[in-house]
């Protein structure tokens, strides 16, 4: 006896065919195709553009900071050594002329300048004092009112015999 598949409603035609139906599998390329984009990436482009900008002004505040404090060490330590090869100089050769050179002469190399009448030389304990200054190359800091200050560092050292 023969089966007959039941009707979904009169008139219309099997509800199983008897056979099994093939295996569809969905790629990619069907997916694209079945989904539209109507924004066309705009919300993508402007959280990258949101991203960018905030990457921006963090490196930019980070540079400047970055630059600020390394350049106020710096000259911290260039001022010291600076003093110290003064003062060697002034024991070796006992000339303040020739230690007056020889600072020069350093800060020069170190991209320092040494302020002017600051350089000052004790004969008797081979002293020297000297205050150098240095500006830090920044991106905005040097063109904000309450920043500005903090662009130019000042330091003063002194080196001399010790024991005296």
């Amino acid at each position: 006896m023969r089966r007959v598949a039941p009707h979904l409603k009169p008139g219309s035609s099997d509800a199983d065919t008897g056979g099994v139906a093939p295996l569809q599998v969905e790629t990619r390329a069907d997916r694209r195709a079945r989904t539209t984009r109507t924004d066309a990436g705009a919300i993508v482009v402007g959280t990258l553009a949101k991203l960018m900008i905030f990457l921006a002004l963090v490196g930019t505040a980070g540079y400047d900071s970055i630059s600020l404090a390394s350049t106020h060490i710096t000259v911290q330590d260039d001022a010291q050594e600076a003093a110290q090869v003064g003062h060697d100089i002034l024991v070796r050769h006992g000339t303040p002329q020739a230690a007056y050179a020889a600072v020069l002469a350093y800060c020069d190399q170190h991209q320092d300048t040494l302020v002017p009448d600051s350089f000052v030389v004790v004969a008797a304990n081979h002293a020297v004092t000297l205050t150098l200054r240095r500006e830090a190359h920044t991106i905005v800091s040097s063109h904000l009112p309450r920043v500005k200050n903090y662009v130019v560092a000042t330091a003063t050292a002194a080196a001399k015999d010790p024991l005296t």
